[in-house]
């Protein structure tokens, strides 16, 4: 009996330990760090997109659908996702796109989008500030919003062109 405490313990230990490390690891992926929820009115913003000499603000955005992305030219998956977005851009002419980089020079911004050949709006604010009032973590994320300002729905890390698609014709209120 006193062997069989013994061993009991130490895999009753074991045992929560791995518990608490799936159960934490499960929550933290359930929450992708968007400070959004179906539903809510997009955050007041401006900025000034490349070569713009007015600076934009979300209101302005509002009257038809806009879908939002946040990215760094740096980011293997947002290089990856900018040219699905391109191509939802084409597909979806009444929807608004603006590219808004998290942390990045209109500089650094404006050698990438001429390397990709990318004609999507993009701004490059320098900071987060933008960012933070979307999200905590994770790019590249997405944000569709209907023509009234409402979040719709938002994607995080990986942007595919079903999805994408999906949510844009729902927004726009095509037939899935």
């Amino acid at each position: 009996m006193n062997m069989l405490r013994r061993i009991s313990f130490p895999l009753l230990l074991a045992t929560t330990i791995l518990s608490a490390v799936v159960l934490t690891s499960m929550a933290l992926r359930a929450d992708d760090g968007s400070l959004l929820q179906i539903g809510d009115t997009m955050p007041a913003f401006s900025v000034l997109p490349l070569g713009a000499t007015d600076s934009l603000r979300s209101a302005e955005l509002r009257g038809k659908p806009c879908a939002i992305v946040f990215f760094d030219s740096s980011c293997y998956d947002c290089r990856k996702a900018l040219p699905r977005v391109e191509r939802m851009q084409r597909e979806f002419p009444n929807v608004c796109f603006l590219c808004i980089a998290r942390d990045q020079t209109a500089a650094d911004v404006a050698q990438f989008w001429k390397q990709e050949s990318l004609t999507l709006p993009v701004a490059a604010p320098g900071n987060r500030e933008i960012y933070n009032l979307f999200a905590r973590r994770t790019i590249p994320r997405l944000y569709v919003f209907t023509a009234d300002g409402k979040l719709q729905k938002s994607f995080a890390e990986k942007l595919s062109v079903k999805s994408m698609r999906r949510a844009l014709k729902a927004c726009c209120n095509d037939k899935l």
